[in-house]
């Protein structure tokens, strides 16, 4: 994944078609379905980057979210696809700063976001820990990456 990284530009983690068991009885896409899709890329995100295995463990620690806040721009209805794309906002010694964007179809049209806060969770003292070197080095890379590129306007 990380093979595809343009500079100024978030890193696109994952493509779906939206399927009918995802719509309310409006027929649009139900607002935890949202969260959902975010979920899948965010485990797109981190097992394809390399900071953790599909199993969510890196030795003896794992990315957990300790915060997250979604916008919904745009209706999206079974049949559409939609591109979801992250963006590294911010690394700390123990947690990152994540933005994700949805867009539907192969057009600009941006219809939800979400940001998170992750924090990196020692498995065996419940605690949060510091990043690993390599966890680092991944982040590093990103943060080089996503330097400058704006971050897209969470609310219209």
């Amino acid at each position: 994944m990380l093979d595809r990284l343009t500079p100024g530009e978030p890193l696109a983690v994952l493509t779906l078609q939206v399927e009918p068991h995802r719509a309310n009885a409006l027929g649009h896409l139900a607002a935890a379905q949202y969260i959902a899709l975010f979920d899948e890329a965010f485990m797109a995100f981190i097992e394809g980057s390399g900071m953790t295995d599909r199993a969510l463990r890196h030795g003896e620690t794992t990315p957990v979210l300790k915060d997250l806040h979604a916008s919904y721009l745009r209706e999206v209805k079974p049949g559409d696809t939609v591109s979801m794309s992250a963006q590294l906002l911010s690394v700390a010694d123990q947690r990152i700063e994540l933005l994700f964007t949805m867009q539907r179809g192969d057009r600009a049209d941006l219809v939800a976001t979400c940001r998170l806060d992750i924090v990196n969770l020692g498995l065996k003292t419940g605690k949060t820990v510091p990043w690993s070197a390599s966890q680092q080095a991944i982040l590093q890379r990103l943060m080089t990456a996503h330097a400058g590129a704006p971050a897209p306007r969470a609310r219209t």
